[in-house]
């Protein structure tokens, strides 16, 4: 299979994290359908099915669904609102 890769936020992992996409070799389950005599169909489909349904995954804990990165906006907020306390710095 050829993979294709991109760098997202996973919510699961907390941080920005490589996903992964796979691609299916149609010719090879094609090969296996014609050899099983149509057995192979089945699997073929549920295959295909899933990599519709979550094309992408996560390299280290295999979430599905890679979010946008957090914007430089954001990470200055959360920096400024861990500071400000109470109206004080801390």
């Amino acid at each position: 299979m050829t993979k294709d890769r991109i760098r997202g936020y996973c919510p699961r992992c907390g941080h920005d994290q490589l996903f992964e996409k796979n691609h299916i070799h149609h010719g090879v389950h094609l090969f296996l359908t014609i050899i099983t005599l149509g057995l192979w169909l089945v699997s073929w489909v549920s295959i295909a099915f899933y990599h519709k349904l979550r094309p992408w995954r996560c390299q280290q804990c295999g979430w599905y669904k890679p979010l946008p990165r957090p914007r430089a906006r954001e990470r200055e907020r959360s920096a400024e609102s861990d500071e400000v306390r109470d109206g004080q710095k801390v």
